[in-house]
């Protein structure tokens, strides 16, 4: 009895954006983390989540925290 095995093809996936901010934007001072940028910005942690997921400010990595810069999101808050 012969076994056969199913297999899917590899897949190529798309490469990921740098992490690091573009060379024309200097890193910003202050961060804040999810919960901190809830608390500024009077919105709920997962509001913060969805704004940072559709990239409306840089975010950075620290381990497993999430970082955001404080100026992006003061920035945001003023336009909406």
């Amino acid at each position: 009895m012969a076994i056969t095995f199913k297999t899917r093809p590899i897949t190529k996936y798309p490469a990921q954006p740098p992490a690091a901010p573009a060379p024309s934007q200097p890193l910003p001072d202050e961060f804040l983390t999810i919960a901190e940028a809830a608390e500024l910005s009077r919105a709920s942690e997962s509001s913060v989540r969805r704004w940072e997921r559709r990239g409306v400010f840089r975010k950075f990595r620290s381990g497993k925290k999430i970082l955001i810069a404080k100026v992006d999101l003061l920035n945001f808050l003023r336009q909406n």
